[in-house]
């Protein structure tokens, strides 16, 4: 069975490599946090993958999953009483003791850098530019998600052009500078 989810794991990530905005967004976040676990792709390297045991996976479930770090939810036509019952049967006999207590307040720092990937075979470049912003409990963070939603997006196949409502988009529709771009907020604690 792990084989198998090996398998699954590796074509996940060859669909991700293949859609080059997880590619940018992943190397941007492994220069903006590096040495943080931010800075890491939520696959992972290729080379844990293809070396994962099942008895790491096994090590992993009795280390990690423990009631201190689960949530559980229903939603819907869903029964609190059938839903606590079950959660009693399956998740009853869960211990919360932990022989090495993993932090659960990693610290990650932003650091400002840039990373180059040239490939002279595609014919257009993609690019991600990030500065140091706000967490989601400060108070600047609605003013950015404002700005984030004014600056918007814009690509030249899905029409408008000079006729879009946005500065921005309009300059990049007359002056031919990309073919499309989209503003992001990515918030963290």
């Amino acid at each position: 069975k792990s084989k198998r989810e090996r398998g699954v794991i590796l074509r996940e990530m060859q669909e991700v490599e293949m859609n080059l905005q997880e590619v940018v967004f992943d190397h941007l976040h492994s220069v903006a946090y590096q040495g943080t676990p931010l800075g890491r792709t939520i696959l992972g390297p290729t080379k844990n993958i293809k070396s994962i045991s099942r008895e790491d996976l096994t090590h992993y479930i009795r280390t990690h999953y423990k009631p201190s770090r689960m949530v559980l939810a229903g939603a819907g036509g869903v029964s609190h009483e059938a839903l606590t019952q079950l959660a009693g049967k399956h998740f009853g006999g869960l211990s919360n003791e932990s022989q090495n207590e993993v932090p659960l307040d990693l610290h990650c720092r932003y650091t400002g850098s840039e990373v180059r990937v040239r490939d002279d075979s595609m014919p257009y470049a993609h690019v991600a530019l990030a500065v140091e912003g706000c967490g989601w409990t400060d108070p600047d963070n609605i003013p950015l998600m404002i700005a984030n939603t004014i600056v918007g997006s814009w690509d030249r196949s899905m029409g408008g052009g000079t006729h879009n409502a946005s500065p921005l988009a309009h300059y990049a529709a007359d002056l031919n500078l990309c073919s499309s771009f989209q503003s992001f907020n990515t918030c963290y604690k």
